[in-house]
């Protein structure tokens, strides 16, 4: 009985060893999936980073020429330099203001739904 027992235990042992080379090609199988992820991740914010950063350029050299080109037209309509520089000016400034609240509420509408999130996953 003892020698049936031990002879079990034996192939028990050995069929476990025989396991962990499969266990470890699976770990490193997800090791790699994981690598090849991250570096995806990584291209594409990357590659968002910069569209982020030529659009932002694009737009600031938008809006430079169209104060540029109001400016010029309130002179042309003989308004007196410092006028057109303070309609501009002005106008600049409201619209700085408007972006300000958009982005005040955008911050506090994302801000509100994550803290809901949270408060529903902590339940």
């Amino acid at each position: 009985m003892a020698d049936k027992k031990k002879h079990s235990t034996g192939r028990s042992i050995w069929k476990f060893l025989a396991l962990l080379p499969s266990l470890s090609s699976v770990f490193q199988s997800l090791v790699h999936k994981v690598k090849v992820e991250t570096w995806f991740t990584l291209k594409n914010i990357i590659i968002l980073s910069m569209i982020a950063l030529m659009l932002a350029c694009l737009l600031t050299a938008t809006w430079i020429s169209l104060l540029a080109i109001l400016f010029f037209g309130l002179l042309k309509l003989q308004w007196s330099w410092y006028a057109a520089a303070a309609m501009v000016v002005s106008l600049n400034v409201i619209c700085v203001l408007v972006l300000c609240i958009c982005a005040s509420n955008v911050k506090n509408t994302v801000l509100t739904s994550s803290l809901l999130k949270g408060a529903s996953h902590k339940k």
